[in-house]
């Protein structure tokens, strides 16, 4: 299964619009019976986080001379579960 991007506009965040996206992704996955992966920019962590989602590796892209901080990538997994109803 892939899912390209989850986004939720900035005036929405915090109503659980992200949640709501991301389990009804996970509960597809379920049926399928299938393993999730996500490459997270730092402000979805928390959200994958929430809906079952364990670090398994965090990549570091170093900086270089106009951009000289570094940018980490969080690598986050899920194993299936059980179906929790129908959608």
């Amino acid at each position: 299964m892939v899912l390209d991007m989850v986004a939720v506009h900035p005036r929405y965040w915090n109503r659980g619009h992200g949640t709501t996206l991301v389990e009804w992704m996970n509960e597809l996955a379920d049926i399928d019976q299938v393993g999730l992966a996500v490459v997270a920019a730092k402000m979805g962590v928390g959200l994958f986080q929430h809906v079952g989602y364990r670090l398994k590796e965090l990549v570091e892209i170093k900086g270089y001379d106009r951009h000289p901080e570094s940018i980490f990538s969080w690598i986050g997994h899920r194993e299936p579960g059980s179906v929790m109803g129908a959608l």
